[in-house]
């Protein structure tokens, strides 16, 4: 933890993040709860759903208008050539490392959905299923959601040491730190809008001061039609 942050503040952050996952992304509090308790198919499912949502969010705001959000729900996850990772990608919306993340979580939940028989699964004895080149990309991807030299349980680790030795702990924290970075996507637009609008409500003043009309694209500006639909 950083040393700057003080344990009321982080208390902060993670209470206006669930109440924007509740509020925007429509996850009661009670979803990450459950999650520990989650057997493994359940876990990833709903890993997946979640991170679903965060992208459909993700790209409906970054085009100002959330009902696209709707839309977006429609498109396969990893798509490379036309589904949502293609479309966070192209625009520079996530890191790679959390793009190639998504596209594993995408490929472990299909494995899952298409089979009922997969029902009984176990995320420890996939991973050990996979063969070296598999593995390989699994500890990459799902490395991602770590800090280098990371301590667990007493021991410093690196990433992915950590992914290989704890996958379900990596899939879980590649998973959080994607949804945690659309989050901090939406509060940074919505902190460099509102800086915009002090610009412009300065500039205005400013004309005024000086006995002068307010130029028609700044009263074009004032208008809000960007902000009506963030």
């Amino acid at each position: 933890m950083n040393s700057d942050i003080s344990s009321k503040e982080w208390a902060q952050h993670y209470s206006d993040f669930k109440a924007w996952l509740a509020s925007d992304l429509g996850i009661p509090d009670r979803f990450l709860q459950t999650l520990k308790e989650d057997d493994d198919w359940t876990y990833i499912i709903k890993l997946h759903a979640l991170i679903e949502a965060a992208l459909n969010h993700l790209l409906a705001f970054h085009f100002r208008a959330l009902p696209l959000a709707k839309v977006f729900s429609n498109l396969d996850t990893s798509n490379k050539r036309c589904g949502k990772v293609a479309f966070v990608r192209a625009l520079g919306l996530l890191p790679e490392d959390a793009c190639k993340f998504i596209s594993l979580l995408s490929e472990i939940r299909n494995f899952l959905v298409h089979d009922a028989r997969k029902f009984v699964f176990s995320i420890d004895d996939y991973f050990c299923s996979l063969d070296k080149h598999q593995r390989k990309n699994f500890v990459m991807a799902a490395s991602s959601g770590f800090l280098p030299a990371t301590e667990i349980a007493g021991k410093i680790m690196e990433p992915e040491e950590i992914a290989g030795t704890y996958p379900r702990y990596a899939i879980f924290a590649a998973s959080f730190v994607v949804v945690t970075r659309t989050h901090h996507y939406r509060k940074q637009v919505e902190h460099d809008h509102r800086i915009d609008q002090a610009m412009i409500r300065l500039g205005e003043l400013a004309f005024q001061s000086f006995g002068h009309n307010i130029p028609q694209r700044a009263i074009s500006n004032l208008s809000g039609n960007h902000s009506a639909n963030i």
